[in-house]
């Protein structure tokens, strides 16, 4: 046993030196079996972390070169379909606008329909004729009468009788529509109980000339004096008579002094409380025989009166003519 440790001992350096021979070889070996493994083809290396791989050695980060290309006529672009929509502005043919008339765009006025077409007034002596004709004429509907007091200038002066003052509105724009200037209408507004004597002269028509009634004052305070002249009734029978605003007629007729083919009066005119600020309308009436409708002690209310006075005139088939004026009865 002795002589065998010794003959280990012995060995020892020897079996060193193989142990580090042997450790050589087989890391030589493990170096070349990763040498072989890296550059045979088709091995797919381990993939390694992004992080732990350098940028220059990194071959997902080196670019590709590519293959050169030969040079070619670029194609042209397509052009886009012909289409107003598209083009610009500039470019798209304008079409004239169809004009549209007016009447078609513009509902209908709430107004009463105006007459027929006329034409502008004439000069010289014919304009008062054909102003007068212009407004007997305009439909203003029920309780309605226009009258012209001067056309010898501009603006021609009109009178409209009316409890509507729209239509007198209508009667100014067709006027100044077919004539070309404005005419100066003073707005006479009425009570509906008078309107029978509206509508007595209206209905009376402009085939003679009517009486001309001039007033000294056109606004009179109760128990005040109205005073005027009455005209042009011609040689036959003035009648003259007062319109309440209540409707209630008086006669006046036995209070004309007639003197050189013109009839003046003066009358005291009292009314009740409840009148204060409300219109009068005087109306005069020529006949060629009297009327024996106004042969009353006292008189109806206006529509009844008036429808006597137009019955009478029928029936006889006389002509009358009739003038009316405006007063305003103040407190």
């Amino acid at each position: 046993m002795q002589k065998l440790l010794q003959r280990l001992l012995l060995a020892r350096p020897s079996i060193h030196l193989i142990a580090s021979v042997a450790a050589s070889i087989a890391v030589i070996a493990v170096a070349f079996a990763l040498v072989w493994w890296t550059l045979e083809p088709g091995a797919d290396p381990e993939p390694q972390d992004a992080a732990d791989r350098p940028f220059a050695d990194n071959a997902a980060f080196q670019p590709i070169p590519l293959p050169p290309v030969a040079a070619t006529d670029p194609e042209p672009a397509p052009q886009p379909a012909e289409s107003a929509a598209l083009q610009p502005l500039s470019q798209q043919p304008v079409q004239p606008a169809t004009a549209t008339p007016l009447a078609t765009v513009l509902p209908e006025p709430e107004a009463q329909p105006m007459p027929g077409d006329y034409s502008p007034l004439p000069t010289g002596t014919d304009r008062f004729a054909a102003l007068r004709s212009f407004v007997t004429e305009f439909d203003g509907g029920d309780c309605f009468f226009a009258a012209p007091l001067d056309a010898g200038g501009e603006p021609a002066s009109i009178e409209a009788y009316s409890v509507s003052l729209p239509i007198v509105e209508a009667l100014d724009r067709q006027f100044r529509e077919m004539n070309g200037f404005e005419a100066k209408i003073g707005f006479r507004p009425v009570e509906p109980p008078q309107c029978a004597a509206v509508n007595f002269v209206r209905n009376l028509g402009s085939s003679a000339a009517p009486p001309v009634v001039t007033l000294g004052a056109y606004n009179i305070r109760n128990g005040e004096p109205l005073a005027g002249t009455v005209s042009g009734a011609g040689g036959g029978t003035l009648s003259l008579l007062l319109v309440e605003a209540n409707g209630k007629v008086r006669d006046l007729s036995s209070m004309l002094s007639t003197a050189g083919g013109s009839a003046q009066f003066h009358i005291i005119v009292t009314s009740e409380a409840s009148s204060a600020g409300k219109p009068l309308l005087l109306i005069a009436i020529g006949s060629a025989m009297p009327l024996a409708a106004l042969a009353q002690d006292a008189l109806p209310a206006a529509e009844q009166t008036f429808r006597q006075i137009a019955e009478e005139a029928e029936r006889s088939g006389q002509p009358l003519t009739a003038a009316l004026k405006y007063v305003k009865l103040e407190g």
